[in-house]
């Protein structure tokens, strides 16, 4: 059995370290983002007003090192936690990292198009499907739901894609487009 050895060996699934956050656009959607380790394999955030202990906010389920927080509350601190499901350690959590403070009661750190990308999506609000298009070469575009659940993620080789979003429930999302040097987010409607 392999866990006895990997117990001997040490602590082989560490806390999630690296905890950080970005504002992304102007609105109060937070871009959290961590170190994944190589024995992680699901993770879990969870955020309140500022200080709600870990595990007792608000728990969402996140795609591996990010998660997106759409519509938190403009003059409210929040505290962020993440933790990490070990993969050899008997489907165990670790303890939770953190607190990171976010907040937006002032202009912060952005992710948007003032970090120097020009980005659209036509049409918007959209249908069936949407064109995806920004001044440099893209390499990853994603689409988060409300929840900052991961709904779509497509790989790109150049300045332009079609996404189909057939697949979406209508509502809100934040699209985030990935090139080699920044990350810009863009508000996507699904009808």
């Amino acid at each position: 059995m392999l866990w006895p050895i990997l117990e001997r060996l040490g602590d082989t699934c560490p806390e999630v370290r690296g905890l950080r956050w970005s504002r992304l656009g102007s609105g109060t959607t937070a871009f959290v983002q961590w170190d994944a380790g190589v024995n992680h394999r699901d993770w879990q955030l969870s955020y309140g007003p500022l200080g709600t202990p870990a595990g007792e906010g608000t728990v969402v389920d996140c795609p591996p090192a990010q998660c997106v927080l759409p519509g938190l509350a403009a003059g409210v601190t929040y505290d962020i936690y993440v933790r990490a499901r070990c993969r050899f350690a008997r489907d165990e959590w670790t303890g939770w990292s953190g607190p990171l403070e976010v907040g937006f009661g002032s202009p912060g750190e952005g992710i948007d198009e003032a970090a120097g990308l020009h980005a659209e999506l036509t049409p918007n609000p959209a249908t069936g499907r949407v064109r995806v298009s920004c001044g440099e070469a893209l390499r990853m575009v994603e689409v988060y739901d409300m929840q900052g659940r991961r709904c779509l993620a497509q790989e790109v080789q150049g300045s332009e894609t079609v996404l189909d979003i057939s697949a979406l429930a209508a509502g809100r999302y934040t699209v985030l487009l990935h090139t080699a040097t920044a990350t810009a987010a863009k508000a996507l409607v699904v009808q």
